[in-house]
């Protein structure tokens, strides 16, 4: 997965897209960007603060572990259900 996808999945998942950063920090959200040096950082973002930070060598491993993250807080807070069918 690379960042363009990983912004296209997010979309088809009911994560609230509010709650998301895709290339710099956002208040009160889950942000992903990549760093000047290369490198991608993951966090939350919150009065100005990077609160638990992660950061990857690989695009693709950034992009992975960004998913996992923002599905796993969505499940455990019971924002993200499943679409009636």
């Amino acid at each position: 997965m690379d960042f363009e996808n990983l912004q296209q999945v997010v979309q088809f998942t009911g994560i609230d897209p509010n709650q998301l950063s895709f290339g710099g920090p956002a208040d009160d959200a889950w942000c992903i960007q990549q760093i000047p040096e290369g490198a991608w950082e993951v966090f939350y973002y919150e009065r100005g603060s990077k609160d638990n930070l992660w950061v990857f060598d690989s695009e693709e491993a950034a992009c992975y572990y960004f998913f996992g993250l923002v599905a796993y807080h969505a499940v455990a807070s019971a924002r993200l259900v499943r679409a009636a069918e």
